[in-house]
């Protein structure tokens, strides 16, 4: 009769009999309690008091970072190290730049507005803010605070408002479309956070108009983006006092980042990214893709803001004209509006062609009828009207040729404001 066999685990078990078990670390690692630990090895007290002195190290390791200047050769706000990435750079960050940036006696040039400003079609060693600081000199010290989408008067206006106690020969340039403001305080849903930093921490120029519109403008929110502006103006009152974003930022600069972005080593420093901009197409292949959106767009601008009477000529909408005036002397305080420069940037040429003749007219007289209004709002403004085709990477953004264009336009004009500027104390 044949005998019966043992399963391996009976084997094992006959094996291992009478034998005392010995526990590896595995075993260990899945009893540990950490908790009861804790409760049997540190009173109450003790572990709030660590948590305590934890807690004030890291605000205080934060309040030093906002000393430093984490942007190593600092030219601009490129995509890994912007909100596209999630990345959001404080106000005390971009200060930060301009004290180890800036000397003595030298008048300081803030750039901000949008990715035309920014330098979007622009590689990095042909950006237009370099040639800029080529031209006026070592009496200047230029900044590019521009940002993809950002309005004329948040993100970099706010930084240069910030600055201008410390530095009253301060002079901010921008660029927007004749018809566009934005809100006091910049936009909840992107730039606003930065305004609310500044307001909080005390950089901002006293503006009771700006305050209250400001004030009116969150509580017309409804719904979500009312909890949103609550949760952010929260964040900004507290992040006054524990300097817990200028930390994570620092952290995520120096170490790793502790938010996911696309692209390799989603969680590297953000100084190991990259600033990559593409040069432009050959001319003949620049423009081709839709041309249909574009054309809507640049008639949408501005058919609002005229009428055609009728003889067939275009008419300013005085209405309309009186809410942009309205605008400006809500979003910007008026003892800085002699330290701004706005720089209306036109259409490329290839789309506006593609208009009927009066629809041509009236954006060509937008340009030059808003240059007319905006400084009676009391900002020097001027047009960019010298482009031509060949100076656009695409409808808006400018590439090397049309940055160095802009370059030579903005450089005059700082310069004829110069003499008031230095007369500032």
């Amino acid at each position: 009769m044949p005998h019966p066999t043992l399963s391996s685990d009976e084997h094992d078990s006959d094996a291992t009999a009478g034998r005392p078990h010995v526990s590896t670390w595995t075993d260990k690692l899945s009893q540990f309690d950490l908790f009861s630990y804790l409760s049997a090895n540190l009173s109450g007290k003790a572990f709030l008091v660590s948590a305590v002195i934890g807690f004030a190290i890291c605000c205080l390791l934060g309040y030093a970072s906002t000393k430093i200047n984490w942007f190593k050769n600092f030219q601009r706000f490129y995509p890994g190290i912007s909100l596209e990435t999630n990345y959001f750079p404080t106000i005390s960050q971009m200060r930060a730049v301009v004290r180890q940036k800036l000397k003595p006696g030298q008048i300081l040039v803030i750039v901000g507005g949008s990715s035309i400003f920014n330098g979007v079609g622009q590689p990095r060693e042909k950006i237009w803010t370099d040639k800029l600081q080529r031209l006026l000199g070592d009496r200047y010290c230029v900044c590019n605070f521009a940002f993809r989408s950002a309005l004329p008067f948040e993100a970099g206006y706010i930084a240069a408002e910030s600055l201008c106690k410390e530095y009253p020969k301060t002079i901010y340039v921008t660029n927007t479309p004749p018809v566009s403001v934005g809100l006091p305080g910049g936009s909840s849903e992107r730039y606003g956070y930065l305004y609310g930093q500044a307001l909080y921490r005390g950089f901002l120029l006293d503006d009771a108009e700006r305050k209250n519109s400001v004030s009116e403008n969150l509580k017309s929110l409804t719904g979500v983006e009312a909890e949103k502006s609550v949760e952010t103006d929260l964040r900004n009152r507290l992040d006054s006092v524990f300097y817990f974003s200028d930390l994570w930022n620092a952290v995520a600069m120096k170490g790793f980042s502790t938010v996911w972005r696309a692209g390799p080593n989603p969680f590297g420093p953000r100084r190991k990214t990259q600033d990559i901009e593409p040069e432009s197409a050959p001319l003949a292949t620049r423009f081709k893709d839709e041309e249909t959106l574009e054309k809507k767009i640049i008639r949408d601008t501005s058919s609002h803001v005229f009428s055609m009477n009728a003889a067939g000529d275009w008419q300013p909408v005085e209405s309309e004209w009186q809410r942009i005036e309205h605008e400006i002397s809500h979003v910007i305080p008026a003892s800085m509006r002699e330290h701004v420069l706005v720089v209306f940037t036109p259409n490329c040429h290839y789309f506006v062609n593609k208009l009927t003749a009066d629809e041509q007219r009236r954006d060509h007289l937008l340009y030059e009828y808003g240059v007319k209004r905006w400084q009676h709002a009391g900002l020097q403004t001027v047009s960019a009207t010298n482009l031509v085709d060949e100076d656009f990477f695409d409808r808006l953004h400018l590439n090397a040729l049309g940055g160095e264009k802009v370059a030579i336009l903005v450089a005059h004009q700082i310069q004829s404001m110069s003499d008031k500027i230095e007369r500032f104390k």
